[in-house]
């Protein structure tokens, strides 16, 4: 687990990707303005930012809780038959307090895996990570 490796939008890589995952593109995508979503069943929760996986429409739902310099992301693994097919982070660069979103197009049957962290872009240092949090589906056999 945790192959997200977060190319794109300029992240260190928090964790080398699974041999299966290193031939995959990370599909980095920084959030759009967005309210608080209706659905917060599937929630994670670490200092400095609050995601809501919402299932109808696969959109991450990121808030960035802190006036501290950081950013709140999502890092997300999608799982098909218990393989990595895609991952990929969403960034909230919107400020503290607001609410950002990135809609994906996930396969109905999959497995969705993810992780809420801070992450300074001036500096490209990570700060506070939740655990990993199935969020949809299974991951593992």
């Amino acid at each position: 687990m945790g192959a997200v490796a977060m190319l794109g939008l300029g992240l260190a890589v928090f964790v080398a990707p699974s041999p299966a995952a290193a031939a995959i593109a990370a599909e980095d995508n920084v959030a759009v303005a967005a309210s608080k979503p209706s659905d917060t069943s599937e929630e994670i929760k670490v200092a400095g930012a609050t995601v809501y996986f919402v299932d109808n429409g696969d959109t991450w739902f990121i808030q960035d809780t802190a006036a501290d310099g950081r950013s709140a992301i999502v890092l997300w693994e999608n799982y098909i038959n218990f393989n990595v097919a895609r991952f990929g982070t969403c960034a909230n660069k919107l400020g503290n307090g607001k609410w950002g979103k990135c809609t994906k197009d996930y396969v109905e049957s999959s497995g969705i895996y993810a992780q809420a962290c801070t992450y300074d872009f001036g500096t490209k240092t990570k700060g506070a990570c939740s655990e990993w949090k199935v969020v949809k589906g299974e991951i593992i056999p």
